[in-house]
Parts: structure tokens; C-alpha cells; sequence
């Protein structure tokens, strides 16, 4: 891949990292971090970065850390990855959140993609290194957009929408740098591999590259399995568009009812789009009852997260159709659901554990 490539992404997903306050809370906020200090058969309580780490030896806490749960192998790696009451060690650090992530540490699989995103070796002319979170990356360390797709699919599975983010812009900007790169043919096996062990995530974007054709050979029907698939572990825009296909008919039987089941659901997820047609829905009638008071609600909610379309057809819809008491009720329960909706969800948020810069 070219420079220029390699430049766009970094800068384009650095924009998010920068926006996003989530992950750049104090480590001090981390959870209780305890580790077996085998050469005394202790068990010995610490917090970071107020750990006391005297009577362990570098080797002695790797040992242990790696032999510990994936919450003490993420601590540990930061501790080395930061040189935090121990010696510094790269080569440590990231065996630990390799292994924290393969253990379901969403924090290390975050901080694996960002690493390989960012990489010592940002551009092939410059070699320097790169501290991210504390974190020193070696100016030998690989730039490996590939890889870094790896870990944010597994991030972003979890529940991380950032990290969904930015494996969006890495998955458009490797196809647009050419279906037979390497890149994006590592990127396609990852996707295979992701989707057939039920990452919601790798099931969405394969199936849209088997619903645009791209890199394999264009089949709906395959789309529409691997879109239900993801849909039914909760990815809205799977849902949004298993909805779109029950209704259209395109690699599946026509059943609108379903259609218009699927389109609650991804209208429920926040999804404004979604949200949008499920007002058309029920103005229309298709798969449910027609209800314009309903129709109405989900037009306001749409409006409200930004769909401009939903904005114009409230305009309409005032003029018409309801009376002044129903508009009131309507106005109450979208103010409701709109609460509801924006709440906070424990669906894996990344704890704030890296210093800021």
C-alpha cells in the first residue's frame, strides 16, 4: 500500500481516537489487579499505577500475569508496556495483550489495533517510535492495517463502537486501495474466519461484499443468511437490513410481517434510518395495522437523531391526520423512547484505562 493510503487512514481514524473520551481515562480507575507471587506462595493485592512491585522480578510478574485472568494479563501489560515500577518491555507487553484479548479483554484488543495502527513504522521512509496511552512502539514494530482490523473486529464485536468505527474506514479504504491487495484479501480471511465462530460484526461486512459482489462472487441468498446471522446477536444494521430483505424479497422469501419484525428491531437500536422506514411502515400499513399516530412517534425520533427526510414529513404530517390531543400523546411517548433509547448500555464499553496524552 502507498503512502498516501496509509496517511488517509491514520489520520482519518486519529480523528476518532481524539474524539472519543472513553478511552482516555487514568489508569488509576482500573480494577483490582492481583497476582500469585509464586517464589513466597503470597497473594499480593495492587492497584496501578500505585503498584509496588519489589518483591517481583520482571520474569516473575510476566510468569504470573500469564498464568493469571485476562484482567491481570491487560494490568500487566501496561505496567510493562509503560515501565511502571518495572523495566520496559515491548516484547512483553504485547504477548500479555495477545493473550488478555484471546481471553475477552476488550481494553487489549483495542489497544492491539490501535498499536498496529499506529505502528513505529507509521510511513516506510520514516522509522521512529510512537508512544500511544504511555505505551512506547518500537520504530521497528510493523504498520499492519490488517491486523489491526483483526483485533478492532474483535473489539468492535463486543460491544466497542468506536472501535466498529474504525474497522469501517480500515475495511473501505483496503478495498479501495484494490480488491487483490494483500491487505484486503487478509482482510477477507479474517472475515471468513470471524463470521463462521459468530462475530456479529465480520458477519455484517461479509455479507455486504456478498451482497455487492466484491471480492466474492455476488450471491443474495448467502447476504441474507449472513446478515439474519449477525442481526440475531444484535448488530442494528444487520437488522436494518435482514428487514429490507424480507420485505424486498432479495435472497429470501418475501414475508413483510418479518420485514416489518426485523425493522422494529433495528428501529430499537437507535438506528435512525431504521427508524425512518418504520414510520413509513406504519403510515403504510405494511407487515402491521396502519397507525399514523405510531408512524408519527417514529418519524419525531427519527428527526430528532438526524434524518433529515423525517424532518420534512413531520411538517406534513402536522398539518394532517391526528388531532391536537394525539400529536400531545404522540410528542410524550417519542420524548419517552428517545430516553430510553440514548441510555447508556453495558454492551462491553471500554473502561477508561490508559493515561491521557
Amino acid at each position: 500500500m502507498g503512502v498516501c493510503f496509509r496517511t488517509a487512514l491514520t489520520v482519518t481514524a486519529a480523528i476518532f481516537f481524539l474524539c472519543s473520551q472513553a478511552h482516555a481515562g487514568q489508569a488509576k480507575n482500573s480494577s483490582q489487579f492481583k497476582l500469585k507471587n509464586e517464589t513466597e506462595g503470597l497473594m499480593t493485592d495492587m492497584y496501578s499505577p500505585e503498584i509496588k512491585l519489589m518483591n517481583l522480578s520482571n520474569d516473575e510478574l510476566f510468569h504470573a500475569a500469564m498464568n493469571g485472568s485476562p484482567e491481570d494479563q491487560f494490568q500487566a501489560a501496561l505496567l510493562f508496556g509503560q515501565g511502571q515500577e518495572v523495566k520496559r518491555d515491548f516484547t512483553k507487553c504485547i504477548r500479555l495483550l495477545e493473550k488478555a484479548a484471546k481471553g475477552g479483554n476488550v481494553n487489549a484488543s483495542f489497544i492491539l489495533g490501535t498499536i498496529y495502527l499506529k505502528g513505529g513504522s507509521i510511513f516506510e521512509e520514516v522509522k521512529t517510535e510512537v508512544e500511544y496511552g504511555g505505551i512506547l512502539i518500537p520504530a521497528e514494530f510493523p504498520y499492519d492495517t490488517t491486523l489491526a482490523f483483526h483485533y478492532f473486529l474483535i473489539s468492535g464485536d463486543r460491544g466497542d463502537e468506536l472501535s466498529r468505527d474504525v474497522c469501517c474506514i480500515i475495511k473501505k479504504q483496503l478495498l479501495e486501495a484494490g480488491e487483490n491487495t494483500e491487505g484486503a484479501k487478509k482482510m477477507l480471511q479474517s472475515l471468513e474466519a470471524f463470521a463462521k465462530i459468530g462475530n456479529a460484526l465480520a458477519q455484517r461486512f461479509l455479507a455486504e461484499l456478498y451482497s455487492e459482489g466484491k471480492m466474492v462472487k455476488q450471491d443474495d441468498q448467502i447476504a441474507f443468511d449472513l446478515f439474519k446471522a449477525s442481526a440475531e446477536h444484535g448488530d442494528g444494521w444487520s437488522q436494518y437490513n435482514t428487514a429490507r430483505k424480507y420485505i424486498s424479497g432479495l435472497g429470501v422469501e418475501r414475508d413483510i410481517k418479518k420485514g416489518f419484525e426485523w425493522m422494529k428491531k433495528a428501529a430499537e437500536n437507535n438506528l435512525s434510518v431504521a427508524q425512518f422506514d418504520l414510520a413509513v411502515l406504519y403510515y403504510l400499513g405494511t407487515g402491521t395495522a396502519i397507525d399514523k399516530q405510531l408512524g408519527y412517534v417514529w418519524l419525531l425520533i427519527a428527526k430528532e437523531n438526524g434524518h433529515e427526510e423525517a424532518g420534512s414529513l413531520v411538517k406534513e404530517a402536522d398539518k394532517e391526520g391526528l388531532t391536537n390531543e394525539e400529536r400531545k400523546a404522540a410528542h410524550d411517548l417519542a420524548a419517552k423512547l428517545l430516553k430510553q433509547l440514548s441510555a447508556p448500555r453495558e454492551t462491553g464499553k471500554l473502561l477508561a484505562a490508559l493515561k491521557s496524552n
